[in-house]
């Protein structure tokens, strides 16, 4: 990602995943799948996750809004559930946000009833696997822009991304 081009098809990627999803052509559960996995790029790009955090994510114990529904979205892990044992969370910027709200608005019920509290479910409202998840990314991410990045590289991405615009912060990087 050391090339503009490459990142811009990088960063956009989730955007254009929910273009097409929204599009006539798919059927409901094929754009439903195509949002998800635009949400999924959308939230790794923005909160780094490891893959079992990211599929385990519940819209009632996860997906926080503390200013009410309108309000930010942060992503909130608690220690129990986080590798080191300490609380993750991440404000999700508001373009990811948006991204959000349609994926829940308009393609999420699509895969789930309202009683399934996954944000990342199967068809029929079990939670989705992570390695059927990690494989639509990178089939995705490949076959969308000719790059192989698998989601275990989101975290080494965002470090990048974060000593580009600030070189030397290796504290923020380690946290």
């Amino acid at each position: 990602l050391d090339s503009d081009r490459n990142t811009a098809l990088f960063l956009n990627l989730p955007f254009r995943l929910f273009e097409t999803a929204m599009s006539p052509v798919l059927d409901d559960r094929r754009a439903a799948v195509r949002a998800q996995i635009g949400l999924a790029l959308a939230i790794l790009t923005a909160a780094p996750l490891r893959m079992h955090n990211l599929i385990a994510l519940r819209l009632d114990r996860h997906v926080i809004h503390p200013g009410g529904p309108r309000g930010p979205v942060h992503i909130v892990v608690p220690g129990t559930e986080a590798k080191a044992g300490e609380i993750i969370e991440y404000l999700l910027p508001l373009e990811v946000q948006e991204l959000l709200d349609t994926y829940l608005k308009d393609f999420r019920p699509r895969l789930c009833g309202d009683q399934c509290p996954w944000l990342f479910p199967a068809t029929g409202g079990k939670q989705k696997s992570q390695s059927t998840l990690s494989q639509q990314i990178k089939e995705t991410i490949t076959k969308e822009t000719g790059l192989t990045i698998t989601p275990h590289q989101f975290r080494h991405i965002a470090a990048k991304f974060l000593l580009d615009q600030n070189p030397g912060n290796f504290e923020t990087v380690r946290q």
